[in-house]
């Protein structure tokens, strides 16, 4: 809407009284049509600099039922930052200097880093940005039905920021979703064991890339 248009149209609804309210009327339902501001980044101190993608899951209960998540959360949002570095100004410049495998196998050659602080293995790992994910609840059936199908995830997402040796913690957020989005507390029966996992992953890992880079607002 040009400058003279929009003059025009204010000097109709102050000329015409009685058109008044049904003027208000078309005003709200055309400001609800209008699109959402974007959601700005959560995080911004990831371009141009070497990220690694570190992933923690509780050996005694996650990792017997899904051994892989390590490596499937971190290879997947690796992937995700890696696409969207083409277009989006927080991510330029990004590297990745190591695979996700990488980081999942230094962890089970160094079993010790269990009790350790990951402020203090951050410096170790040769990045100078660590997004460190500790993964909580991860589910595939749903709990009042365990024959249906629903995923559920749990993680807190954290950035470590690593320079002249020493580490510090500067962003950290608690997630959860659920998969599919839509689907009742209930769950489904036209999914597998599978596909719940893998969208579960998907879905967990679209959030966690959404912290970093500028997004349309797609809420309701």
């Amino acid at each position: 809407m040009t400058l003279s248009i929009a003059r025009v149209g204010v000097a109709l609804l102050l000329g015409l009284g009685l058109l008044l309210p049904a003027g208000c009327n078309l005003l709200g339902a055309a400001a609800a049509k209008m699109p959402k501001p974007d959601i700005d980044a959560a995080y911004k101190g990831l371009a141009g600099q070497k990220v690694g993608i570190m992933v923690w899951a509780d050996g005694n209960s996650t990792l017997i039922d899904w051994p892989q998540v390590q490596l499937h959360l971190g290879a997947m949002l690796q992937e995700k930052l890696k696409k969207a570095s083409k277009d989006s100004k927080e991510l330029a410049g990004i590297s990745f200097p190591y695979e996700a495998a990488s980081f999942v196998r230094y962890q089970k050659e160094h079993p010790a880093l269990e009790a350790s602080s990951i402020l203090d293995v951050a410096p170790k790992l040769g990045v100078t940005r660590l997004i460190y994910i500790e993964v909580g609840n991860l589910t595939t059936r749903a709990a009042e039905a365990f024959s249906l199908k629903l995923g559920q995830m749990d993680a807190n997402l954290k950035v470590i920021e690593i320079e002249n040796n020493k580490a510090k913690l500067v962003f950290e957020d608690a997630m959860a979703v659920q998969f599919p989005r839509k689907s009742p507390k209930e769950g489904e029966l036209k999914y597998s064991d599978s596909q719940i996992y893998t969208g579960t992953i998907n879905e967990i890992t679209t959030e966690m890339a959404l912290r970093f880079i500028r997004h349309p607002d797609d809420t309701p």
